[in-house]
């Protein structure tokens, strides 16, 4: 059986668990935004997220709903671990405007509901 990419993954999350945004967010309370990977599975896929690399499970159970800037500040050590050398400014620059393109998406969605 194959693996499944990280949007299918998340495409199954939406589908099984339902949506993150209909969840309290686990760490503040708010409204959840996003399922977020717990980074507890041992078996844990290195995958692409559009272009970028990113690391998630096939095993639904771990994760967690959350909001925006608690998913950001929950995944900050992980991907400090990951990144041994501090980020280039280019790679600040292109990391700003690959988030800022994310919620201006997530934003148009919001609004064309």
């Amino acid at each position: 059986m194959s693996t499944p990419g990280y949007r299918a993954l998340h495409q199954r999350l939406d589908s099984k668990r339902g949506k993150a945004s209909s969840f309290a967010c686990v760490d503040c309370g708010e409204r959840a935004e996003q399922w977020s990977y717990d980074h507890s599975d041992p078996d844990e896929v290195t995958g692409l997220n559009g272009h970028d690399s990113c690391i998630y499970s096939t095993d639904l159970t771990r994760y967690q709903p959350r909001c925006i800037p608690c998913h950001v500040a929950f995944d900050a050590p992980y991907l400090r671990k990951r990144r041994p050398e501090p980020p280039t400014p280019e790679q600040v620059i292109a990391e700003c405007r690959a988030a800022h393109a994310e919620l201006r998406q997530m934003l148009n969605e919001w609004m064309n509901r």
